[in-house]
């Protein structure tokens, strides 16, 4: 047997900025709190002694901290339930309320201890969870094994969890703060799916007494204080956080769905950071003495996605004709200003057993017309697209002019992000344009791939490569499971369902005045964050 005990490392990337800013509000509701925040705990100074200043004469003053940081976010909080979000407004606020058994180190893309503080694998499909004893939800009640044996039977049900969860054959608590779940089979990559946001541990106690409101109980470093559909959600510090108490008290995120709206508010300070901020509107930030601009590279994939289970997408040579007929490079420089890198597979350019040997369609028109005959479409087709936001609505304009070069008629349905999300999910369009933020482990390509899963938007399913991702989550062999997991890549680089446009470039604005956040590809993390006052 083999006992894991991960290090909490520090390796993330801190952007801390410094100035001046605005004061903040205040809200009531306090949930019970049983320490004071130690000053350890308490981000260091914004502010030193001037560099001609012997250290000895002077103490700087400690840093004054806004009370509220205002973000503004693309997308509303629909869902404050963890097992049901899955847009990446709802992973970020819950990032911010919840907790896991495990955290994925982003930037070694290594497991770590959260709410389990070590782990030990009994046998091949037995693993064991030693829990921490100082965590507490937001209602006052200890975090204990029942908590996470009542999270993952709850996930039973879930559409985004349900396929996870049904690997589990049985599950226990020894005692209070152990858990043992045996598996149907091994699983490599357990412990990858243990530490996403759909399987925050919840407390049995809230949920059961109130199911509706009982889902925004977590164990994070901030609470739920009011949440207004469609408008903003307010969260509140929690001091009885077993990672310390944090320098901010409040957090606004207030949906502002216009890129040009949130740079406005940004700079004119209603707001301290603005997500999603669009190439035109980068430079509006950039030449703002009082803003900052932050720009990362991410493995957040755009494609282009067919309805396999609907005639024309079904069609494989439509599929093939189509993929030879995109110029990725004129969509990134048109819909992006040039932010943004060409995919041509459907993985994450560091997840896990990435080929860049990969095989792919090459833009060809010539050939790409001769496909359209051999699909039986010589005379054109019709195609209806469904599309949301700015980002969708650029794709989606210049395929139309390209795909119209071999007789594709992309009929543009632009609906917003809750009904892109349900109407692909029950599989009503012919075809999408849609994204999906890859992670380390090549497990996490599965749900948009495999048969059956909520987020496999193109219904594809294809027993080949189904058995190819069972295989390779229990083969120990590591050069037998990268050829599997090269070898999915290739088949779906061949039938096609999905066509990788690119990997997005980000920007987000900020205050001047503001630090704490944590960027490593495509997370963002603002548990820490502050904005330091005059």
């Amino acid at each position: 047997m083999k006992k894991h005990f991960l290090s909490v490392l520090s390796l993330l990337l801190i952007i801390t900025m410094v100035l001046g800013g605005c004061g903040g509000t205040s809200s009531t509701n306090t949930p019970e709190a049983a320490n004071t925040p130690a000053a350890a705990n308490t981000p260091a100074a914004a502010t030193t002694p001037a560099a001609n200043t012997p250290a000895a004469a002077t103490t700087p003053a400690a840093p004054n901290y806004k009370k509220q940081v205002v973000i503004g976010s693309e997308s509303p909080i629909t869902s404050l339930d963890p097992q049901t979000a899955s847009i990446s407004a709802h992973h970020r606020m819950s990032s911010q309320t919840m907790r896991s058994l495990c955290y994925q180190n982003e930037v070694t893309g290594e497991v770590e201890p959260s709410l389990a503080l070590s782990w030990e694998w009994l046998d091949d499909v037995t693993i064991e969870y030693k829990l921490r004893e100082d965590a507490y939800f937001h209602n006052g009640e200890q975090m204990k094994a029942s908590d996470v044996l009542f999270t993952m039977e709850r996930a039973r049900d879930g559409a985004a969890t349900a396929s996870t969860t049904g690997l589990i054959t049985a599950i226990e608590a020894p005692d209070d703060f152990t858990v043992r779940m045996t598996l149907k089979a091994p699983n490599l990559d357990w412990n990858y799916q243990m530490a996403r946001r759909p399987y925050s541990i919840l407390s049995e106690k809230a949920v059961t007494e109130d199911p509706v409101d009982g889902v925004k109980i977590g164990t994070g470093p901030y609470y739920v204080e009011e949440w207004v559909l469609n408008d903003y959600v307010l969260l509140k510090r929690f001091d009885n956080y077993y990672g310390g108490a944090t320098a901010t008290e409040e957090i606004k995120i207030r949906y502002i769905p216009e890129a040009s709206a949130r740079v406005i508010a940004l700079q004119n300070g209603e707001i301290d950071l603005a997500y999603n901020v669009s190439g035109i509107e980068a430079e509006h930030v950039k030449n703002d003495p009082n803003c900052e601009l932050i720009t990362f590279d991410t493995m957040l994939e755009f494609y282009l996605g067919f309805n396999c289970k609907k005639e024309k997408g079904a069609n494989e040579l439509l599929r093939q004709a189509c993929a030879m007929a995109i110029n990725r490079e004129d969509i990134i420089i048109g819909a992006k200003e040039g932010f943004a890198a060409p995919a041509t597979i459907w993985w994450g350019f560091d997840t896990y057993a990435f080929n860049p040997d990969t095989v792919t369609y090459q833009y060809d028109l010539e050939k790409a017309k001769a496909l359209m005959v051999e699909a039986g479409y010589a005379g054109g087709v019709d195609l209806s697209l469904t599309l949301t936001g700015a980002d969708g609505v650029a794709i989606g304009q210049i395929l139309q002019s390209q795909l119209k070069a071999i007789g594709v008629n992309l009929i543009i349905n632009e609906v917003d992000g809750a009904a892109i999300h349900s109407e692909t999910t029950e599989g009503l369009h012919e075809a999408l344009i849609w994204r999906r933020s890859h992670g380390f482990s090549a497990d996490s390509v599965r749900d948009n791939i495999y048969s059956g899963r909520s987020s496999n938007r193109a219904h594809y399913s294809n027993p080949v490569v189904d058995k190819l991702f069972d295989d390779a989550m229990s083969e120990f062999d590591v050069d037998k499971r990268l050829s599997m997991y090269h070898e999915i890549q290739q088949i779906l680089a061949d039938e096609i369902p999905l066509i990788p446009l690119y990997y997005s470039q980000e920007h987000i604005g900020v205050n001047k005045n503001i630090g704490g956040i944590q960027i490593v590809s495509d997370v963002v993390d603002l548990c820490d964050i502050f904005v330091t006052e005059n």
